[in-house]
């Protein structure tokens, strides 16, 4: 905290800022998380997500799950993860899945879904079409809409922690607007390779 603002970079005599710091941790186990809420309650700007993490973040998987089902809502084993992740109002058990998806012969799970009229089902259905008439906007409007919805369901399920996995998801979404074309398809392409 000392540093910022009062050191110069030797290389740039410019003065030390956040983002010139770079702390190195043998694993991210608790000593990660600990350090990483220490430098928030001294005020201390700091990135406890990075984008190596992300593509690990289940909120994160999450969010991709609905961007591939809303490409391709014939895309099974994305629907199958949504169902069962917070950002439906109730998520479906394996078992509630299961049977959507036990003996459905050649139609997609989306179809199952929709002629289903469990409460669970339907609220999901209900949810996932908002989200399915809405994804041809740009990528960062679409999961900033997503988030106002449900991010209080994510963190509830997942953690605080997942609070800033999403915020840097975020962060990439909108940079990524800026230096290419805003679709969601797109967006998807570029996130996923740069794993």
């Amino acid at each position: 905290k000392a540093w910022i603002g009062r050191r110069l970079i030797e290389a740039t005599g410019a003065p030390v800022r956040p983002g010139d710091i770079l702390i190195l941790v043998r694993t991210r186990s608790g000593f990660f998380d600990a350090l990483v809420r220490e430098l928030r309650n001294e005020a201390v700007p700091v990135a406890g997500a990075d984008r190596l993490q992300l593509t690990g973040s289940i909120a994160v998987l999450d969010l991709l799950a609905l961007a591939r089902f809303c490409l391709l809502p014939q895309d099974d084993d994305s629907l199958a993860c949504l169902l069962k992740s917070p950002l439906v109002p109730q998520p479906l058990s394996e078992e509630q899945i299961f049977d959507l998806a036990w003996q459905r012969g050649t139609r997609p799970l989306w179809q199952r879904l929709t002629e289903n009229r469990d409460e669970r089902c339907i609220a999901a259905h209900r949810q996932l079409s908002a989200w399915l008439a809405s994804a041809n906007r740009r990528p960062f409007e679409f999961f900033a809409d997503v988030l106002a919805e449900c991010r209080k369901r994510i963190l509830a399920r997942l953690g605080g922690e997942a609070g800033d996995a999403l915020d840097a998801f975020l962060d990439l979404a909108l940079a990524y607007e800026q230096d290419h074309s805003s679709s969601l398809a797109g967006f998807i392409a570029w996130f996923v390779a740069g794993e």
